[in-house]
């Protein structure tokens, strides 16, 4: 599972069941000792926070959707707890190995540029972010369906 840290108001309920992948930006040591940043996006679903299917709620429970978010918003990543890319392009410095876990490590180094071979991962940024591609719809394609529209007026 992935911890997450919700920020400002939301519609909360609107980030459950949807594919979810990955964005930010990652700390980098060359070998030459040098930090530098990179950002980094993971465009397909590689995560979802999960919700309780409609049938096995009450009314009541659906009219007040107030998750706890601490605890009812996490990103379920991966049901193999060993899973390892045995293939990591990129080291990782201890402190952040034991932050983060190695597969979700991996699969940011393996979204990293070629410039990226050889170094040493310092620390990740990141949020989760909706990956669903917006799209014509409706019986004469005459509806566009796509989140965050209102964003664009």
């Amino acid at each position: 599972m992935l911890n997450t840290t919700p920020y400002g108001g939301g519609l909360w309920h609107t980030w459950f069941d949807r594919d979810l992948g990955l964005a930010g930006r990652v700390i980098l040591r060359s070998t030459d000792g040098s930090l530098r940043s990179e950002l980094f996006r993971i465009d397909r679903p590689i995560a979802r926070i999960p919700n309780l299917a409609i049938h096995l709620t009450s009314g009541t429970e659906r009219d007040s959707f107030a998750p706890n978010l601490q605890e009812h918003a996490k990103a379920i990543l991966s049901m193999d707890p060993m899973i390892i890319n045995s293939e990591a392009l990129v080291t990782c410095s201890s402190d952040v190995g034991s932050r983060i876990h190695p597969a979700l490590l991996a699969l940011v180094a393996s979204s990293l540029s070629e410039s990226a071979l050889g170094d040493t991962i310092v620390d990740v940024e990141a949020q989760l972010i909706d990956v669903q591609k917006p799209c014509l719809g409706g019986a004469a394609g005459e509806f566009l369906f796509s989140g965050r529209l209102d964003n664009l007026w």
